[in-house]
């Protein structure tokens, strides 16, 4: 910008040239750039009010004593078929999280969008295949919302631990009823982000049979295998696959598209495998070819995650 600041109520024009806009392009937004600085953890003996502040940097999460990355290398992992995410009915909730799983997703999910941003325009290797994973607008909403919902998740607790003496079940019935709000919110938003990899193609199961996290001498990587099968009576065209990590509640924590251009008559099934890399922290990504790209960085271990793999048509245009 031509300018680094506004004094209260000033207002400054500008003016910008795009060259050579995408040749789709219907629409320019112009904002700013997101605030990806949080607010450190509130309910742990860490937090000292008096001396954090709103704008507190956010550091990786320290990683328990009683398992590191070496203790889940070539470890199986819980490997399951991308499923429709079943409808919510009113009054139900969809998701138990507690407090603490709320606010490490949180942090989890600033820190991944602020990482997302910055790989927009970056060529560093672990960028790669950066425009095929969740879009950091997705995961800074996803982050807001799940700060949404800690908040009211924690006072449900706290209102909950004097319910005998101080509150009524009214009003721990009303902080339930925001409670499920707030985690239906999360979960539609997860599955509005996934959305924008495309649609699923209809009447083609797919089954991931293998699933891996590895090391060797290049890196990190997941080593995945799967069986797309056309249960249908016509042909069907894959064009992507789309490999994700879900948490125990199926709200996607990273994912990523890869190329398959896939035609399976009627009862035709098709092996598919694919090696990719990933990054966690103190690890860099086992690069295996050009068009693979990096699914990004595995969640920390404080949060249970489980890939998913699903059939996908091309790009959602109602959805961009």
């Amino acid at each position: 910008m031509p300018f680094k600041s506004l004094a209260p109520g000033e207002a400054k024009p500008f003016e910008m040239r795009l060259l050579d806009p995408p040749e789709h392009t219907t629409d320019v937004y112009v904002h700013f750039a997101p605030p990806f600085r949080y607010r450190w953890r509130r309910d742990c003996d860490v937090f000292d009010a008096r001396t954090s502040t709103p704008d507190s940097e956010l550091t990786d999460l320290p990683a328990p004593v009683s398992r590191s990355l070496w203790g889940i290398i070539d470890d199986q992992l819980d490997a399951y078929k991308l499923a429709i995410t079943p409808v919510v009915a009113g009054g139900s909730t969809p998701a138990d999280y507690s407090a603490a799983e709320l606010n490490t997703l949180t942090r989890y999910f600033r820190r991944e969008a602020a990482w997302a941003w910055e790989c927009r325009e970056s060529e560093k290797i672990e960028c790669a295949g950066a425009a095929r994973r969740l879009n950091w607008r997705d995961m800074f909403a996803l982050a807001e919302a799940i700060d949404e919902a800690w908040v009211a998740v924690s006072m449900h607790d706290a209102m909950q631990a004097t319910h005998s003496t101080e509150i009524g079940s009214s009003e721990l019935a009303a902080a339930d009823r925001v409670c499920q709000t707030r985690i239906r919110e999360v979960a539609a938003l997860g599955v509005s982000a996934l959305r924008r990899a495309g649609s699923s193609v209809p009447e083609i199961d797919v089954e991931l049979t293998t699933s891996l996290l590895k090391l060797d001498d290049a890196g990190l990587y997941l080593q995945i295998a799967s069986r797309m099968i056309n249960t249908g009576a016509d042909t069907r065209f894959v064009d992507t696959l789309l490999v994700a990590l879900v948490d125990h509640f199926n709200l996607p924590l990273s994912s990523i598209t890869v190329a398959s251009a896939t035609a399976l008559a009627p009862g035709q099934a098709q092996d598919f495998s694919q090696r990719i890399p990933v990054t966690r922290s103190g690890s860099r990504p086992a690069l295996s070819a050009s068009d693979a790209g990096v699914i990004g960085r595995v969640p920390p271990e404080e949060i249970a995650w489980q890939i998913r793999v699903g059939a996908m048509t091309q790009l959602n245009e109602t959805s961009k």
